[in-house]
Parts: C-alpha cells; sequence; structure tokens
C-alpha cells in the first residue's frame, strides 16, 4: 500500500492535505514582468519562457499550454526575456518533498511571479508530464488543490480518468474569461488527444518550441537519475 501510494504521488506535488496552498514560495529566478498578466479576467496574452534543460519537459509544457488555451480566452507564445507570464524552471537540489515532482506559486502570493519548477531527479513519462504540466499550470491560473479524486487539480494521482470538474471550472469562471459554452460539463484532460494531434493542429507557439534544436544547447536530451523513496 505504501509503495502504490508513493508511485502515485510522483505525478502531482505530494503534499500533506488538499486545499492546502501549494505555492507560496520564492527562488532565485530571473524576473517574469508579465506575471501580472495571470489574474487579468479578460482574454490573456502570456509569454511563457522556457528555463529548462529538459526537451521532454519543454514539449510537453507546450501541449499544457495549448490544452489551456482551449479552456480559457488564452493565447501564449514562447519568449526568451523578462516580458514572461510564467517561467519554467529546472528546480535546485533540496527543493522538493520526497517524491514530489513539481511546485507552482500560487497568484495570490505576495511572491508570484508565474515561476513553475520541475523535479529534474524524478523520471516521468511523456503521459506524466503533460498531466503534472496541465496540473501546475491550474495553480498559476488561480486553482488550488480539489478535494475530489477524479480532478485534475487532486493533490494526488489516482487511476481512471482526470477532468477539470465542475468545481474547477466555476472557480476558473471567477478568474478569467472561459471559452467553453456549456461552463458546468467536466472536461477530460487527455493525453492521448493532443499526442494524436498533428503538426498542423498544434498552436505555432507550440511547434516552435518542437523546432528548437537540441545542439544549440537549449533542449539538450536529459535523463535525470531516478531519487524515489518507497
Amino acid at each position: 500500500m505504501m509503495k502504490t501510494r508513493a508511485i502515485v504521488c510522483i505525478l502531482l506535488a505530494c503534499v500533506a492535505k488538499a486545499n492546502e496552498l501549494p505555492g507560496r514560495w520564492s527562488g532565485d529566478y530571473p524576473p517574469c514582468d508579465g506575471h501580472a498578466e495571470l489574474v487579468s479576467q479578460g482574454g490573456l496574452e502570456l509569454g511563457v519562457r522556457f528555463s529548462t534543460t529538459r526537451r521532454d519537459l519543454a514539449e510537453e509544457f507546450a501541449s499544457a499550454m495549448d490544452f489551456w488555451a482551449s479552456i480559457l480566452d488564452l493565447e501564449w507564445h514562447a519568449v526568451d526575456n523578462s516580458s514572461c507570464a510564467i517561467q519554467l524552471v529546472d528546480g535546485p537540489e533540496g527543493f522538493f518533498k520526497p517524491a514530489q515532482v513539481a511546485r507552482a506559486q500560487f497568484p495570490d502570493a505576495p511572491s508570484f511571479q508565474g515561476i513553475i519548477a520541475f523535479n529534474p531527479a524524478v523520471s516521468l513519462t511523456r503521459s506524466e508530464l503533460f498531466l503534472a504540466a496541465v496540473h501546475e499550470v491550474g495553480h498559476v491560473l488561480g486553482l488550488e488543490h480539489s478535494s475530489h479524486s477524479s480532478s485534475l487539480m487532486y493533490f494526488l494521482r489516482t487511476d481512471g480518468p482526470l477532468f477539470l470538474d465542475e468545481a474547477d471550472l466555476q472557480t476558473l469562471a471567477t478568474r478569467h474569461k472561459l471559452r467553453l459554452r456549456t461552463r458546468g460539463a467536466p472536461v477530460l484532460v487527455s493525453f492521448k488527444s493532443f499526442q494524436q494531434l498533428s503538426s498542423a493542429n498544434r498552436s505555432e507557439s507550440n511547434r516552435q518550441v518542437r523546432r528548437l534544436p537540441s545542439a544549440n544547447g537549449r533542449f539538450p536530451q536529459f535523463h535525470p537519475p531516478r531519487h524515489l523513496h518507497f
């Protein structure tokens, strides 16, 4: 039982309890001067800075941004300067709890800069990276951990399909402009559907991230060691 619990903790950040605010932290990272855009109640225009060495993480994070662009009135583009609203970084050693995958800042925190840090000591599949990225972007958009186990924002990864449920959508609607016509219907969050997208159907920003050559040192192939403790 303990081993099963530890395994499911590796996908979403494992915290002490549901409804705990996950994002009251800061770090020595370059500022994101556009972070205030994340609390805008109109259409969002978000610059995303990819300050990670992991190509697989960068690509699945780009797909996660495409997912959120299908839910909210949101456009995003990759930037490499302080105009960013969101910054994806590799967290430093000692920054994470055991088996914790990622940490995101919460927009109501005084130190908020739109930073999302992934744990380079945890190796995840593409599917797990995508779902974890959607979860963490949910935090910087204002979603707290859910008490519903089928919600993508639940604080543990459970078996079965994951959804943005009615409570998640209601919270989003108070903070942002939804694209969805039926706001109360749960939205399935599926890696497979994004994996099957053709290149032509990905956003231009997504394609831009995928075109970056590993030879330039920005997103080299990276296979981190496992540091999971069961």
